[in-house]
């Protein structure tokens, strides 16, 4: 294909990329907007089933996941912002289109009769200049707008290789200098001792170095105006590591295109507008509950995921996936009979403590029955009106509703009164010993227990 057939070729598909533009985003929002809800759950999902202490998958899926799944949850807030405001642009870019097909003159100055100091100013403007500014700014918010997310992704991709070489070093490193299999004792122990810390100065370089060429890259790369031979000979090479490792080569020639020809202030401002947009979005509440949530009493607020009965209703009938994984459960709100059937989920955040009771905290008589569930029992606190309920006797558990795995247990409700009463389970044990150890608390009130109320109402029936 020859240049000037080239050139033709471009100028077509520029003047006719409104069509495409416009398909696109309304398909891309529809998307955006169903899948909003969904990233906040699965990544609530991630944090409360995982631990940091099962694993190489777990730390990944209690950090890096997460993370990864922020990142694309911002970046779906940031898409949802940007292109709403290019629809609607592009929709005052049609309507003048079209009113430029109906009044081709524009504005008819002389039938207004402004004054002369109005009518100096309607000089300038006409609808073909105006509709090719607006057009040139809807152009420019569907560009914007995906290399923000790329560079979000870079900066995504740099956090994650840095936890990911965290791993690995102290994967090797650890065994290295305190490992007693025979191949590795054949080394000497100063040089193990040099390629540990080898190791850990690369990846100290990798940390800072990365990190400031991030923040030069955000910046809109003020170091690479340095005209030192030497600097940019060092920096340069720096470039070509870290353009491909934080997958800046895909987008940069789209990144070039907006820096050298937009003043660094307005794409500074364009980035400020959208970053407190998306935040203002992101933390705003439609419905202002404060007047109640300050005057309810906490003790006496029933949440339907804390019972069987209704629990089951919401998920068969609504369809509200959002009940899952929000606690203990009993069968329901209103007690009827004499018994009392609790059931506490497991989370991963506990098994620090499970594996040192089961290693070290069980007595000879408790050694006979499932380590364990010995430890369960002295793990949760379970009260009824800060009344303890004693000597229960948990069994292993898959909830029927939601294939949630835990902890099942049956006790009586002998010699408790008619009326409102609230069922509470604690793990001082679990805040207290653990705190200081790198164990993420679950949920935790003001006095850093982890603590659940439910609040239910005995009929008295036997």
């Amino acid at each position: 294909m020859k240049r000037n057939d080239t050139s033709k070729w471009l100028e077509k598909v520029k003047s006719n990329s409104w069509e495409s533009e416009i398909l696109i985003v309304g398909f891309v929002l529809i998307i955006l907007l169903q899948t909003k809800d969904f990233f906040p759950f699965l990544i609530e999902n991630m944090t409360t089933y995982n631990s940091l202490n099962s694993g190489v998958y777990s730390l990944a899926n209690k950090l890096i996941i997460p993370f990864l799944l922020n990142i694309l949850y911002i970046c779906n807030l940031i898409l949802v912002v940007n292109l709403s405001f290019y629809l609607l642009i592009r929709g005052l870019w049609v309507g003048i289109i079209g009113l430029s097909s109906v009044f081709p003159d524009g504005v008819d100055i002389n039938r207004l009769n402004y004054n002369q100091l109005f009518t100096n100013q309607l000089f300038k403007y006409d609808l073909d200049s105006y509709s090719h500014r607006v057009d040139y700014i809807c152009s420019s918010i569907f560009s914007i707008s995906f290399l923000l997310i790329m560079v979000l992704l870079s900066v995504g991709f740099f956090i994650i290789e840095t936890i990911v070489l965290i791993f690995i070093v102290v994967y090797i490193t650890e065994p290295l200098l305190y490992s007693d299999l025979y191949f590795l004792q054949l080394l000497p122990d100063f040089i193990r001792r040099v390629i540990s810390y080898a190791m850990g100065i690369s990846l100290g370089l990798f940390f800072v170095l990365g990190f400031i060429y991030i923040i030069d890259f955000i910046l809109l790369s003020p170091l690479k105006l340095i005209k030192n031979k030497y600097f940019g000979i060092i920096y340069n090479s720096l470039n070509r590591f870290f353009r491909i490792a934080f997958i800046i080569f895909i987008y940069e020639m789209v990144y070039l295109t907006f820096v050298s020809n937009l003043k660094k202030r307005y794409i500074y401002l364009f980035v400020f507008l959208v970053v407190s947009t998306t935040s203002f979005i992101a933390r705003w509440e439609f419905m202002d509950n404060n007047f109640y949530d300050t005057h309810s009493s906490q003790n006496f607020f029933k949440l339907n995921f804390n019972y069987e009965n209704l629990l089951e209703n919401s998920v068969i009938l609504n369809e509200n996936h959002e009940m899952k994984n929000k606690g203990p459960i009993i069968q329901s709100d209103i007690i009827n009979e004499s018994f009392i059937r609790l059931f506490i989920p497991y989370e991963s955040n506990y098994d620090a403590y499970f594996k040192n009771c089961i290693d070290d905290s069980l007595t000879i008589d408790e050694m006979n029955r499932d380590k364990f569930l010995v430890c369960v029992d002295k793990f949760f606190l379970v009260s009824i009106d800060d009344d303890a309920v004693l000597n229960l006797d948990y069994t292993y558990f898959t909830h029927y509703i939601e294939n949630r795995k835990g902890f099942n247990t049956i006790f009586l409700t002998d010699g408790l009164s008619k009326g409102n009463h609230i069922l509470k389970i604690k793990s001082p044990v679990f805040y207290e010993e653990f705190k200081t150890k790198g164990v993420i608390e679950f949920y935790a009130e003001t006095e850093g227990y982890l603590n659940y109320s439910i609040p239910f109402y005995y009929t008295g029936s036997k």
